[in-house]
């Protein structure tokens, strides 16, 4: 059993990364590109989620838990109505995103955000309206995991990234390209959306442990 398990993660992260190339190959203007550069992208992608899955078990040797949400009543009966509206706000925070996208490009001729990253953007923007929605409303973590995993995992994806998204800000590469967002500074992105969400969960748990100490006195 644990075998296919992994199995079909195999594949699961190696049709993410053909799906995620294919996209920004679809959205690329400048052309020129050799396919040794798209399989080293492919590569990049493959060895972030595998970064992800070393930081999980990581993190479970240390006494933390998270990504546990396959389990059976991970949430309870409030967490489900609040992840369920946390997802509608999501959908039309992403839906207004596309929607202002294309409005700039067709009637101010702004293509900024016509590229890969530019959409990036958008797909973090309603990832940040989802988890703080879910963190506002204590839906985010399930009944399996604690504040010490969460909290782990989000600085170390959130700090690899902008380790790795730095190189914009120091001019080793480029913010824009061809007037649009580099791929470069999907990085850079993803660090922010990490460190926002660390800091609004960070907070929530210290208003929680104040309110309880609070209760106890």
């Amino acid at each position: 059993m644990k075998k296919k398990k992994i199995s079909r993660i195999l594949i699961c992260v190696i049709l993410y990364a053909i799906t995620v190339v294919l996209i920004y190959m679809a959205l690329e203007k400048k052309g020129g590109r050799s396919p040794a550069y798209f399989l080293g992208m492919a590569c990049g992608v493959i060895a972030g989620l595998a970064f992800v899955a070393l930081m999980m078990w990581l993190i479970r040797k240390a006494g933390g838990r998270f990504g546990c949400k396959n389990k059976e009543n991970s949430f309870d009966e409030r967490q489900l109505l609040a992840r369920g509206q946390a997802y509608k706000y999501a959908f039309f925070t992403l839906l207004c995103y596309i929607s202002l996208v294309g409005l700039l490009k067709e009637l101010a001729d702004v293509s900024l955000f016509m590229s890969f990253a530019g959409m990036w953007i958008g797909v973090c923007l309603s990832i940040a309206v989802f988890a703080i929605v879910c963190i506002l409303k204590d839906a985010y973590m399930n009944l399996y995991e604690n504040a010490k995993g969460v909290i782990m995992m989000f600085s170390a994806v959130g700090l690899m990234n902008l380790l790795v998204g730095i190189r914009i800000f120091t001019g080793d590469k480029p913010l824009v390209e061809n007037g649009t967002l580099s791929m470069d500074s999907i990085n850079a992105i993803t660090g922010i959306l990490f460190l926002v969400i660390l800091i609004v969960f960070a907070g929530r748990v210290i208003y929680n442990n104040r309110q309880l100490e609070e209760d106890e006195e």
